[in-house]
């Protein structure tokens, strides 16, 4: 009776810890969890703690980053429904108006990804992560002029911003000025060249950027060229060994072709994508 007497209270006394760890505490554990990736104890730490003290104003932040933790479990929609939560406790933060356009663009929502992107451009017109995602979705949308917009106070903030100025050149590209798109791109791999301060892989993408525009223009040598450079830099360039098979496929070189598309299929490319091209070079 008494060995029962005493596990009763050993019992009693782990889950009365449990229930004693505060909201802070719980924060704490949650951060932690999430540092180091575990992500079914962040998120059960996070839910402790917004049981626990429902009506504290740390919560949008607690609920952002429950909806981080969702997303990278791949828990879409529940991470929605954190980051809207959070945002109706705080409308206007950017912080966390840009996690949820990320996601919104994650699932294709790009109408609702460019509201998100303007909000945040209300509140700071020179974030350049908002400027530089809104210009993408406005290119996609063939809203050029508005899309340039946004480029040009995103350069003339920060003039060596990559993404802007890749953006900026296949803006270029699309409405057919194909002088100025390549006069950027090369002035980019002189500079990275010169300056040898650029990763492989973008140093690839702009090869493979300067190559579509030279394809466009009918350069078919020079485009060869400058894949081949691109492949040379990154032999894991999945868009090198698409824009070469295209180049083979209107070549006429369908076996050379059907090589590249494989290749880009092994690169991680989805089949499903593939499937017509390489039916072509048949």
């Amino acid at each position: 009776m008494k060995k029962l007497l005493i596990y009763i209270i050993f019992v009693c006394a782990c889950v009365s810890n449990a229930w004693a760890q505060t909201y802070d505490e719980l924060v704490d554990k949650s951060f932690h969890a999430i540092e180091a990736d575990s992500l079914d104890a962040a998120q059960r730490y996070l839910l402790q703690a917004l049981r626990i003290d429902p009506d504290n104003p740390a919560n949008a932040m607690l609920l952002s980053n429950m909806g981080t933790v969702q997303r990278k479990r791949q828990l879409y929609e529940q991470a929605l429904e954190s980051y809207t939560n959070a945002l109706n406790i705080l409308p206007n933060s950017v912080p966390i108006l840009l996690n949820r356009a990320a996601l919104y663009m994650e699932l294709g929502k790009m109408e609702l990804a460019k509201e998100d992107y303007s909000h945040v451009l209300l509140q700071n017109p020179d974030n350049e992560e908002a400027l530089l995602m809104r210009a993408y979705i406005l290119v996609q949308q063939r809203k050029f002029n508005e899309a340039k917009a946004d480029y040009d106070r995103l350069l003339r903030n920060n003039p060596q911003n990559f993404n802007a100025k890749l953006g900026l050149s296949t803006l270029l590209q699309k409405t057919g000025r194909f002088d100025e798109a390549h006069v950027i791109l090369t002035g980019m791999i002189v500079q990275a060249t010169d300056e040898n301060n650029m990763g492989n892989r973008q140093l690839a993408m702009l090869y493979v950027a300067r190559a579509g525009i030279e394809n466009d223009l009918n350069h078919t040598q020079q485009a060869l060229l400058d894949v081949e450079q691109a492949i040379s830099i990154d032999p894991n360039l999945s868009d090198a060994y698409l824009l070469r098979g295209q180049i083979y496929l209107a070549l006429k070189r369908g076996d050379l072709a059907k090589d590249d598309f494989e290749r880009c299929v092994k690169l991680g490319i989805p089949m499903s994508d593939m499937r017509e091209l390489i039916r072509q070079c048949k």
